[in-house]
Protein backbone atom coordinates (compact mmCIF):
# COMPACT_ATOMS: atom_id res chain seq x y z
CA UNK A 1 0.00 0.00 0.00
CA UNK A 2 3.26 2.17 0.02
CA UNK A 3 2.99 2.55 -3.61
CA UNK A 4 0.36 4.80 -4.25
CA UNK A 5 -0.08 6.37 -7.87
CA UNK A 6 -1.43 9.22 -9.16
CA UNK A 7 -5.11 7.00 -9.77
CA UNK A 8 -4.99 6.43 -6.02
CA UNK A 9 -4.22 9.99 -5.47
CA UNK A 10 -7.46 11.06 -7.47
CA UNK A 11 -9.36 8.88 -5.74
CA UNK A 12 -9.18 9.72 -2.41
CA UNK A 13 -9.21 13.52 -3.70
CA UNK A 14 -12.97 12.67 -5.55
CA UNK A 15 -14.31 10.84 -2.40
CA UNK A 16 -13.17 13.85 -0.03
CA UNK A 17 -15.16 15.74 -2.69
CA UNK A 18 -18.25 13.33 -2.44
CA UNK A 19 -17.84 14.02 1.42
CA UNK A 20 -17.93 17.66 0.76
CA UNK A 21 -21.11 16.85 -1.47
CA UNK A 22 -23.28 14.92 1.15
CA UNK A 23 -22.04 17.98 3.94
CA UNK A 24 -22.56 21.15 2.62
CA UNK A 25 -26.35 21.33 1.63
CA UNK A 26 -27.09 21.11 5.00
CA UNK A 27 -24.68 24.05 5.90
CA UNK A 28 -25.52 25.41 3.43
CA UNK A 29 -29.41 25.00 4.43
CA UNK A 30 -28.68 26.08 8.33
CA UNK A 31 -26.74 29.29 7.11
CA UNK A 32 -29.87 29.91 4.68
CA UNK A 33 -32.87 28.48 4.15
CA UNK A 34 -33.22 27.76 7.72
CA UNK A 35 -32.86 31.43 8.62
CA UNK A 36 -35.98 31.91 5.77
CA UNK A 37 -38.25 29.47 7.02
CA UNK A 38 -37.48 30.85 10.07
CA UNK A 39 -38.56 34.68 8.69
CA UNK A 40 -41.55 33.00 6.82
CA UNK A 41 -43.05 31.63 10.32
CA UNK A 42 -42.25 34.64 12.78
CA UNK A 43 -42.88 37.33 10.48
CA UNK A 44 -46.29 35.93 9.03
CA UNK A 45 -47.90 36.57 12.29
CA UNK A 46 -49.26 39.89 14.05
CA UNK A 47 -49.44 40.27 17.92
CA UNK A 48 -52.85 40.17 18.20
CA UNK A 49 -53.01 36.80 15.82
CA UNK A 50 -49.50 35.56 18.40
CA UNK A 51 -52.28 36.50 21.49
CA UNK A 52 -55.11 34.23 19.75
CA UNK A 53 -52.28 31.23 18.99
CA UNK A 54 -51.06 31.54 22.70
CA UNK A 55 -54.24 31.91 24.10
CA UNK A 56 -55.59 28.61 22.19
CA UNK A 57 -52.50 26.51 22.52
CA UNK A 58 -50.10 27.53 25.53
CA UNK A 59 -51.68 29.85 27.87
CA UNK A 60 -49.48 29.48 30.40
CA UNK A 61 -47.20 31.61 28.31
CA UNK A 62 -46.77 34.88 27.71
CA UNK A 63 -48.08 35.82 24.42
CA UNK A 64 -45.25 38.43 22.86
CA UNK A 65 -43.29 38.10 19.50
CA UNK A 66 -39.81 37.84 21.65
CA UNK A 67 -41.56 34.75 23.29
CA UNK A 68 -42.59 33.59 20.12
CA UNK A 69 -39.13 33.82 18.12
CA UNK A 70 -37.95 32.16 21.33
CA UNK A 71 -40.08 29.18 21.06
CA UNK A 72 -39.42 28.40 17.39
CA UNK A 73 -35.64 28.56 17.95
CA UNK A 74 -36.01 25.90 21.03
CA UNK A 75 -38.30 23.55 19.34
CA UNK A 76 -36.98 24.07 15.80
CA UNK A 77 -33.24 25.76 15.67
CA UNK A 78 -30.12 24.88 15.07
CA UNK A 79 -29.44 23.35 17.83
CA UNK A 80 -32.11 20.67 17.12
CA UNK A 81 -30.10 19.65 14.09
CA UNK A 82 -26.70 19.54 16.19
CA UNK A 83 -27.03 15.84 17.26
CA UNK A 84 -28.84 14.36 14.13
CA UNK A 85 -25.96 16.21 11.94
CA UNK A 86 -23.39 14.78 14.18
CA UNK A 87 -24.50 11.21 14.20
CA UNK A 88 -24.70 11.73 10.13
CA UNK A 89 -21.33 13.08 10.00
CA UNK A 90 -19.87 10.21 11.43
CA UNK A 91 -22.14 7.59 9.32
CA UNK A 92 -20.86 9.30 6.55
CA UNK A 93 -17.13 9.49 7.74
CA UNK A 94 -17.29 5.58 8.44
CA UNK A 95 -18.92 4.48 4.87
CA UNK A 96 -15.91 6.37 2.87
CA UNK A 97 -13.51 4.70 5.45
CA UNK A 98 -15.05 1.69 4.21
CA UNK A 99 -15.22 2.31 0.68
CA UNK A 100 -11.74 3.50 0.32
CA UNK A 101 -10.40 0.66 2.42
CA UNK A 102 -11.89 -1.62 0.15
CA UNK A 103 -10.91 0.07 -2.72
CA UNK A 104 -7.30 -0.50 -1.71
CA UNK A 105 -7.07 -3.71 -0.34
CA UNK A 106 -9.19 -4.79 -3.79
CA UNK A 107 -6.38 -2.78 -5.46
CA UNK A 108 -3.39 -4.67 -3.79
CA UNK A 109 -5.25 -8.18 -3.42
CA UNK A 110 -5.22 -7.92 0.27
CA UNK A 111 -7.10 -11.54 1.77
CA UNK A 112 -9.79 -9.19 3.40
CA UNK A 113 -10.85 -7.41 -0.05
CA UNK A 114 -13.83 -9.94 -0.97
CA UNK A 115 -15.37 -9.63 2.27
CA UNK A 116 -15.62 -6.11 2.03
CA UNK A 117 -16.37 -5.60 -1.57
CA UNK A 118 -20.68 -6.47 -1.26
CA UNK A 119 -21.06 -3.70 1.44
CA UNK A 120 -18.88 -0.94 -0.57
CA UNK A 121 -21.15 -1.61 -3.47
CA UNK A 122 -24.09 -1.05 -0.99
CA UNK A 123 -22.85 2.12 0.73
CA UNK A 124 -21.80 3.72 -3.23
CA UNK A 125 -25.68 3.23 -3.44
CA UNK A 126 -26.79 4.56 -0.38
CA UNK A 127 -24.91 7.45 -0.81
CA UNK A 128 -26.46 7.87 -4.09
CA UNK A 129 -29.59 8.08 -3.22
CA UNK A 130 -29.17 10.23 0.09
CA UNK A 131 -27.43 13.01 -2.24
CA UNK A 132 -31.00 12.88 -4.46
CA UNK A 133 -32.71 13.03 -1.49
CA UNK A 134 -31.02 15.41 0.18
CA UNK A 135 -30.58 17.80 -3.17
CA UNK A 136 -34.26 17.61 -3.90
CA UNK A 137 -34.88 18.47 0.14
CA UNK A 138 -32.65 21.64 -0.18
CA UNK A 139 -34.27 22.96 -2.96
CA UNK A 140 -37.55 22.81 -1.38
CA UNK A 141 -36.19 23.84 1.80
CA UNK A 142 -37.05 21.26 4.01
CA UNK A 143 -34.31 19.28 5.85
CA UNK A 144 -35.67 18.38 8.76
CA UNK A 145 -33.61 16.79 11.80
CA UNK A 146 -35.88 12.98 11.44
CA UNK A 147 -34.37 13.30 7.99
CA UNK A 148 -31.05 13.37 8.91
CA UNK A 149 -31.25 10.56 11.13
CA UNK A 150 -33.04 8.60 8.27
CA UNK A 151 -29.51 9.00 6.24
CA UNK A 152 -27.39 7.85 9.34
CA UNK A 153 -30.23 4.10 9.45
CA UNK A 154 -29.88 4.03 5.89
CA UNK A 155 -25.97 3.79 6.13
CA UNK A 156 -26.48 1.14 8.55
CA UNK A 157 -28.99 -0.82 7.56
CA UNK A 158 -27.12 -1.64 4.27
CA UNK A 159 -24.30 -3.22 5.58
CA UNK A 160 -26.23 -6.14 6.60
CA UNK A 161 -28.63 -6.40 3.99
CA UNK A 162 -25.60 -6.20 1.46
CA UNK A 163 -24.36 -9.60 2.54
CA UNK A 164 -27.63 -11.21 2.59
CA UNK A 165 -28.27 -10.01 -0.88
CA UNK A 166 -24.98 -11.39 -1.90
CA UNK A 167 -25.56 -15.02 -1.26
CA UNK A 168 -28.68 -14.97 -3.35
CA UNK A 169 -27.26 -12.64 -6.42
CA UNK A 170 -25.57 -14.66 -9.42
CA UNK A 171 -21.93 -13.51 -9.66
CA UNK A 172 -22.94 -11.32 -12.84
CA UNK A 173 -25.48 -9.13 -11.39
CA UNK A 174 -24.36 -9.34 -7.91
CA UNK A 175 -22.32 -5.57 -8.09
CA UNK A 176 -25.59 -3.98 -9.85
CA UNK A 177 -27.98 -5.80 -7.21
CA UNK A 178 -25.77 -4.35 -4.34
CA UNK A 179 -25.43 -0.56 -5.78
CA UNK A 180 -29.43 -1.13 -6.43
CA UNK A 181 -30.25 -1.64 -3.43
CA UNK A 182 -28.28 0.85 -1.91
CA UNK A 183 -30.41 2.94 -3.79
CA UNK A 184 -33.58 2.29 -3.37
CA UNK A 185 -35.45 4.85 -0.83
CA UNK A 186 -36.21 3.33 2.61
CA UNK A 187 -39.57 2.52 2.54
CA UNK A 188 -39.07 0.59 -0.68
CA UNK A 189 -36.34 -1.53 0.72
CA UNK A 190 -38.74 -2.13 4.25
CA UNK A 191 -41.65 -2.95 1.76
CA UNK A 192 -39.51 -5.93 -0.71
CA UNK A 193 -38.34 -7.39 3.59
CA UNK A 194 -42.18 -7.28 4.64
CA UNK A 195 -43.32 -8.90 1.20
CA UNK A 196 -40.49 -11.71 1.00
CA UNK A 197 -41.07 -12.19 5.32
CA UNK A 198 -44.99 -12.32 5.01
CA UNK A 199 -44.54 -15.05 1.94
CA UNK A 200 -41.81 -17.36 4.18
CA UNK A 201 -44.35 -16.79 6.92
CA UNK A 202 -47.52 -17.48 4.74
CA UNK A 203 -48.88 -14.16 6.59
CA UNK A 204 -51.19 -11.68 4.64
CA UNK A 205 -49.64 -8.38 4.19
CA UNK A 206 -52.35 -6.19 4.43
CA UNK A 207 -49.68 -2.81 4.20
CA UNK A 208 -48.21 -3.53 0.58
CA UNK A 209 -51.61 -2.24 -0.89
CA UNK A 210 -52.31 0.07 1.49
CA UNK A 211 -52.39 4.04 0.88
CA UNK A 212 -51.99 6.99 2.88
CA UNK A 213 -55.39 7.96 4.15
CA UNK A 214 -54.09 11.84 3.80
CA UNK A 215 -53.92 11.70 0.24
CA UNK A 216 -57.91 11.91 -0.01
CA UNK A 217 -57.32 15.53 0.35
CA UNK A 218 -56.48 17.88 -2.60
CA UNK A 219 -52.92 19.10 -2.63
CA UNK A 220 -51.54 15.89 -0.70
CA UNK A 221 -50.31 13.60 -2.59
CA UNK A 222 -47.86 10.54 -1.58
CA UNK A 223 -44.78 12.71 -0.73
CA UNK A 224 -46.45 15.05 0.88
CA UNK A 225 -48.19 12.26 3.16
CA UNK A 226 -44.91 10.71 4.02
CA UNK A 227 -43.47 14.29 5.22
CA UNK A 228 -46.74 14.14 7.11
CA UNK A 229 -45.98 11.11 8.17
CA UNK A 230 -42.33 12.20 9.49
CA UNK A 231 -43.90 14.73 11.62
CA UNK A 232 -46.01 11.87 12.98
CA UNK A 233 -49.34 12.86 11.59
CA UNK A 234 -50.63 9.60 9.37
CA UNK A 235 -54.56 10.21 9.78
CA UNK A 236 -56.66 12.48 8.80
CA UNK A 237 -58.25 12.71 12.90
CA UNK A 238 -54.40 13.61 14.15
CA UNK A 239 -54.58 16.09 11.01
CA UNK A 240 -57.58 18.14 11.74
CA UNK A 241 -56.38 18.15 15.49
CA UNK A 242 -52.84 19.55 15.37
CA UNK A 243 -51.31 22.86 16.38
CA UNK A 244 -51.03 24.45 12.98
CA UNK A 245 -47.82 26.43 13.68
CA UNK A 246 -45.90 23.65 15.14
CA UNK A 247 -46.99 21.55 12.32
CA UNK A 248 -45.69 24.27 10.02
CA UNK A 249 -42.52 24.08 11.49
CA UNK A 250 -41.95 20.43 12.14
CA UNK A 251 -43.26 20.04 8.35
CA UNK A 252 -41.65 22.99 6.44
CA UNK A 253 -44.71 23.27 4.95
CA UNK A 254 -46.12 26.57 3.65
CA UNK A 255 -48.38 27.90 6.77
CA UNK A 256 -51.26 28.46 4.17
CA UNK A 257 -51.14 25.20 2.82
CA UNK A 258 -51.18 23.70 6.85
CA UNK A 259 -54.20 25.42 7.07
CA UNK A 260 -56.03 24.95 4.13
CA UNK A 261 -55.63 21.06 4.49
CA UNK A 262 -56.44 20.88 8.30
CA UNK A 263 -59.52 22.73 6.88
CA UNK A 264 -59.98 20.04 4.60
CA UNK A 265 -59.45 17.04 7.54
CA UNK A 266 -62.02 19.30 9.43
CA UNK A 267 -64.85 19.49 7.21
CA UNK A 268 -63.83 15.24 6.38
CA UNK A 269 -64.86 14.34 9.83
CA UNK A 270 -68.53 15.30 9.44
CA UNK A 271 -68.75 14.75 5.58
CA UNK A 272 -66.46 11.83 4.45
CA UNK A 273 -67.48 12.22 0.75
CA UNK A 274 -65.50 15.26 -0.07
CA UNK A 275 -66.44 14.86 -3.62
CA UNK A 276 -69.50 15.69 -3.11
CA UNK A 277 -68.99 18.90 -1.22
CA UNK A 278 -66.31 19.80 -3.89
CA UNK A 279 -68.69 20.02 -6.80
CA UNK A 280 -70.65 23.12 -5.26
CA UNK A 281 -67.57 24.85 -4.55
CA UNK A 282 -66.62 23.38 -0.51
CA UNK A 283 -63.37 22.35 -0.76
CA UNK A 284 -63.12 22.99 3.59
CA UNK A 285 -64.50 23.57 6.98
CA UNK A 286 -63.46 27.61 5.96
CA UNK A 287 -65.69 27.51 2.51
CA UNK A 288 -68.42 25.95 4.63
CA UNK A 289 -68.17 28.29 7.43
CA UNK A 290 -68.56 31.09 4.99
CA UNK A 291 -71.22 30.00 3.19
CA UNK A 292 -73.05 29.28 6.46
CA UNK A 293 -72.80 32.80 7.73
CA UNK A 294 -73.51 34.42 4.01
CA UNK A 295 -77.22 32.60 3.82
CA UNK A 296 -78.11 31.85 7.52
CA UNK A 297 -75.15 34.23 9.54
CA UNK A 298 -77.12 37.69 8.87
CA UNK A 299 -80.18 36.68 9.57
CA UNK A 300 -79.04 35.10 12.88
CA UNK A 301 -77.92 38.58 14.19
CA UNK A 302 -81.02 40.18 13.26
CA UNK A 303 -82.93 38.12 15.09
CA UNK A 304 -80.93 38.05 17.86
CA UNK A 305 -80.98 41.94 17.87
CA UNK A 306 -84.80 41.63 17.79
CA UNK A 307 -84.70 39.34 20.63
CA UNK A 308 -82.80 41.44 23.09
CA UNK A 309 -84.78 44.68 22.14
CA UNK A 310 -87.71 42.70 23.11
CA UNK A 311 -86.11 41.28 26.45
CA UNK A 312 -85.22 45.26 27.32
CA UNK A 313 -88.80 46.29 26.61
CA UNK A 314 -89.91 44.00 28.65
CA UNK A 315 -87.89 44.60 31.20
CA UNK A 316 -88.54 48.49 30.69
CA UNK A 317 -92.48 47.52 31.06
CA UNK A 318 -91.62 45.52 34.39
CA UNK A 319 -89.99 48.74 36.15
CA UNK A 320 -92.98 50.93 35.01
CA UNK A 321 -94.92 50.06 37.84
CA UNK A 322 -91.93 50.52 40.14
CA UNK A 323 -91.12 53.79 38.67
CA UNK A 324 -94.57 55.35 39.45
CA UNK A 325 -94.77 54.30 42.96
CA UNK A 326 -91.32 55.88 43.43
CA UNK A 327 -92.41 58.85 41.70
CA UNK A 328 -95.75 58.98 43.83
CA UNK A 329 -94.02 58.18 46.92
CA UNK A 330 -91.70 61.28 46.56
CA UNK A 331 -94.52 63.33 45.33
CA UNK A 332 -96.61 62.56 48.54
CA UNK A 333 -93.09 62.73 50.65
CA UNK A 334 -92.59 66.71 49.10
CA UNK A 335 -96.31 67.63 49.77
CA UNK A 336 -96.04 66.36 53.14
CA UNK A 337 -93.04 68.47 54.11
CA UNK A 338 -94.80 71.37 52.03
CA UNK A 339 -97.82 70.92 54.81
CA UNK A 340 -95.55 71.58 57.91
CA UNK A 341 -94.00 74.00 56.25
CA UNK A 342 -96.97 75.71 56.50
CA UNK A 343 -98.60 74.94 59.66
CA UNK A 344 -95.22 75.93 61.31
CA UNK A 345 -95.84 79.61 60.00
Amino acid sequence: MSDLGWFDILFVLAALLAFVVAIAPILHYNRYGHLERRQEVIEYFKSEHIELYYDTWYRARSPTATEFAQFYDQRFGWPSYRIPFATYVLALVVAFIWIILTAFTNEFQQPHASELLPAAYALVGAYLWIIYDLLSRFARRDIVPTRLYGYTVRLVIVIPLAYVLSEIASNTFRPFALIALGAFPTETIYRILRRQGAKAFQIPDEALHSEYELELLQGVNRSKAERFGDAGVDSILELACQDPIQLTMRTNFAFRFVIDVMSQAVLYMYLPKLEIARRYAVRSAMDAADIYEQYYGTGEDEERDEHKQEQNKKEEEKNVPERKLGEQKEERGRREREGRGRGRR
